[in-house]
Parts: C-alpha cells; sequence; structure tokens
C-alpha cells in the first residue's frame, strides 16, 4: 500500500501547496477538484497559492459522488492536460479527484475541508455506481494538506462526524 510522502497538519499550513508541489517535483497544469462550498472555503485558495507559485490551476465543480462525476472529472483533465489532481473540501471532491486520478494514473494531493471523512489519506474512494454506494481501490493520495484553521471553521455536525469515523477506526484496530 502507498503511503501519502507529504502530511501537512497545522493552523496555516496551505500556505505551504505551492512548496509541497516543488518539493514533490509536480510540474505542469493543476487540477483543482472542488465543491461549491469548498469552493469558496478553500478552492479558490488553493488556486491562487498555486498560481502565485508558477503554475497553471483550474477548478472543476463536482455536484454528485458517482462514477459519471468520475469520469467527467477525468475528460476534463484531459483537456486540460492536467499533469496533477487535487481534491479540495470533504468526502465527495476528495473522492472523485482521487479516482478520477488513478485512472489517469496521475499524482493526487488530498486537501481536507473537514474532519468527517476518513478517505482524505486513504487508498478506497467512494463513489455511487449505478445509484449504488462502492468502494473502488484508488491511489493514496501523494501528500495530504489539513489546514486546521480550515477544518476548524466546518459546521459542528462535520467535525463530530469525524470524531465518530475515529472512534471507529480506533476500536477496529
Amino acid at each position: 500500500m502507498q503511503l501519502p510522502r507529504d502530511v501537512l497538519v497545522g493552523h496555516g499550513v496551505i500556505e505551504s501547496i505551492g512548496r509541497v508541489c516543488k518539493d514533490l517535483k509536480l510540474e505542469g497544469n493543476a487540477l483543482i477538484v472542488t465543491g461549491k462550498t469548498t469552493k469558496t472555503v478553500a478552492g479558490k485558495k488553493v488556486r491562487d497559492l498555486l498560481l502565485d507559485s508558477g503554475k497553471n490551476a483550474e477548478i472543476v465543480l463536482t455536484s454528485s459522488p458517482s462514477v459519471e462525476e468520475v469520469e467527467r472529472v477525468r475528460e476534463i483533465a484531459q483537456e486540460k492536460a492536467s499533469a496533477f489532481l487535487l481534491g479540495v473540501g470533504s468526502g465527495r471532491s476528495i473522492d472523485i479527484a482521487k479516482l478520477a486520478a488513478t485512472r489517469l494514473q496521475l499524482p493526487f494531493i488530498s486537501v481536507p475541508t473537514a474532519a468527517s471523512h476518513d478517505g482524505i489519506a486513504s487508498s478506497r474512494a467512494s463513489v455511487l455506481d449505478n445509484g449504488r454506494k462502492a468502494s473502488a481501490e484508488a491511489n493514496a493520495p501523494l501528500a495530504v494538506i489539513a489546514d486546521t484553521e480550515i477544518i476548524s471553521a466546518a459546521p459542528f455536525r462535520l467535525l463530530a462526524a469525524g470524531v465518530e469515523t475515529l472512534s471507529q477506526t480506533i476500536r477496529q484496530s
């Protein structure tokens, strides 16, 4: 199993995204996969930071966590000649980016905006396939950038869901 090579956790670590890409030798176009709300929370900031670091970065908005959405993102990444993908958000955006990057054999960076999802660093992606939830094998992210300033501002219900997920994971260990 592949594990992330870089894991940054703390207040303000999102500011390090350009340096992380440089350290990982990620060159070329970046495609940021995010949702409508998470675009405002962190997606635009990630794009601006990547642009400031000399990268070309574009945003694609996702709507449903489905196989069809993964395929749409994959096609956009090909059209844009994306060299790597970033999932900025919670479960849906991260899983869609992770699976699209896997299918394209491209690197992927996870930028969670909430603690409610255990897939931020995993090699699995949960998507709907023919209306049924399915867990698909995917590559783990090359890096995880978890800015606690952003995550702590998420709605309480997402923080509470993250605590429950962590509790279940500990019990299973």
